[in-house]
């Protein structure tokens, strides 16, 4: 009897294991620990850690909290106190440049000369630009972009 017992309290913790979330649950990619994170959450302003999975945060905590998470294969990075900042893109953008730089005719995709006079005679046909009319194109291209590495002589 008491080995039945036995067996079967095995079995059921056995069950409770593989039943747990945090068994089921795959490991996070990437643990970002020992730092200051910068949540913009009301309800949790800062984290020591931050775990990722794929391109999401999984996880936000505490570092030895998140640290349990890892898995084999999980990257562990020691911040050393230092902030981490979400959302913190810089488009480097001039506003007033930039926006009138969207009507130009854009070459920075452009991989040779005949790819540029392509992109040019497309925006004159999309555009019903008169001929004799000036073309301006964008300056976020360059002439080692292209596989001629020299400028379009006319």
């Amino acid at each position: 009897m008491i080995h039945r017992l036995n067996v079967i309290s095995l079995f059921l913790l056995f069950l409770l294991w593989f039943s747990s979330p945090a068994v089921r649950a795959q490991a996070p990619d990437l643990i970002l620990h020992n730092g200051n994170i910068i949540t913009l959450d009301d309800t949790l302003a800062t984290a020591s850690a931050v775990a990722i999975q794929g391109e999401k945060i999984s996880t936000l905590g505490a570092s030895e909290q998140v640290l349990k998470l890892a898995g084999p294969k999980t990257k562990i990075i020691d911040l050393k106190k230092r902030t981490v900042v979400p959302g913190l893109i810089d488009s480097h953008i001039h506003i007033i440049s930039g926006g009138l730089g969207m009507k130009k005719v854009q070459l920075a995709e452009a991989s040779s000369i005949a790819e540029l006079l392509d992109t040019i005679a497309g925006h004159i046909r999309d555009n019903q630009v008169p001929a004799g009319k000036w073309i301006v194109a964008s300056s976020d291209w360059y002439v080692n972009q292209l596989k001629e590495n020299r400028l379009p002589i006319r």
